[in-house]
Order: structure tokens, then sequence, then C-alpha cells
């Protein structure tokens, strides 16, 4: 492993640790309610289910990729149409990407009207409790970005093959 990388992995793991662990009902709570309060997409992240998460964090990784093949391989005419299904593929990260997928969707303006406090929290393997009322619609998401990755892929190969 690099000097290089080995820094940015110690840099995440302070970060990691920088943050609370929503490991019991009340600290999940206390997040949420911060959240919603504040409008802060990247601490709403961390109220989710890790299901979910990974759910998010996979349909981000689809996007970044397809965004990165579509810049590279298809022609001028074709980027802005191909670009214009994913606009939040160019943020940093997968917490970035739902942050910024909350905003455009107005999650903070629902949750403020009908607030999540009914709906239990789960407690996920990985000790953390969060939420899952979006887990449906993210796995349909995931899949959309798995079978449009493919896609983007057969067509970059084409444009390639046009091109020579």
């Amino acid at each position: 492993m690099s000097w290089y990388r080995l820094c940015w992995l110690a840099l995440g793991l302070v970060l990691i640790e920088c943050h609370p662990r929503l490991n019991t009902p009340e600290k999940f709570q206390a997040g949420l309610q911060t959240a919603v309060a504040q409008s802060d997409g990247l601490l709403f992240f961390r109220c989710l289910d890790l299901e979910t998460r990974w759910s998010i964090e996979s349909t981000f990784r689809d996007q970044k990729t397809m965004r990165t093949l579509i810049l590279a391989k298809y022609p001028e005419a074709e980027m802005a149409r191909a670009l214009f299904s994913m606009p939040f593929a160019d943020e940093p990260d997968a917490p970035h990407f739902f942050a910024r997928w909350a905003t455009e969707n107005k999650l903070f303006d629902r949750d403020r009207q009908a607030p999540f406090a009914n709906l239990p929290p789960k407690r996920s393997s990985d000790g953390n409790y969060g939420l899952d009322p979006w887990l449906g619609e993210w796995k349909v998401l995931q899949e959309r970005a798995a079978h449009d990755l493919m896609t983007v892929r057969q067509n970059a190969a084409l444009y390639r093959k046009v091109a020579q």
C-alpha cells in the first residue's frame, strides 16, 4: 500500500471515529431529530439502516462509473442526454450523493410534516440503529443503476467501434 493511500485510510478512520455511533435507540433518536431539524442530509444518511445505506452506496458507485464512462467514451452530442438521468453522480461519495438527493427531493420538508417518530428503528448488523422507510425505493434504484451500467458499457463499446 502506498504512503498516499495509507494517509487517506488513516484520515478516513479518524473521521469515522469523530462521528458518534447511533448504537442505542436514544442516540439514534437524538441524531434523527438533529438531522431533520438542521436539514442535514449527511447526518440523516447515518440514520438509515445498514442495508439502505448499502443500496445507496451501490447506486452511487454504479452512477459514478457510468458518468466516468460517458465522459470518456460517448460522443459530445450524446453526453448531456446520457448524463441527465444521473444528476448527483458528480458527488464525492455516497453520503453526499444522498444528501443532495434528499435536498432535491425535499425530504426534510416531507419529514417536518410527517416525522418518523412513530417508526421504530431497526438494529443493523453493524450495531447501529437506523430507519429503513426507503429500502424498497433504493433497492429499485440500485437495480436500475446496475442495469443502466450494463447499457452504458455496451454503448461505450459501440461508440468505440464506430470511432475506429
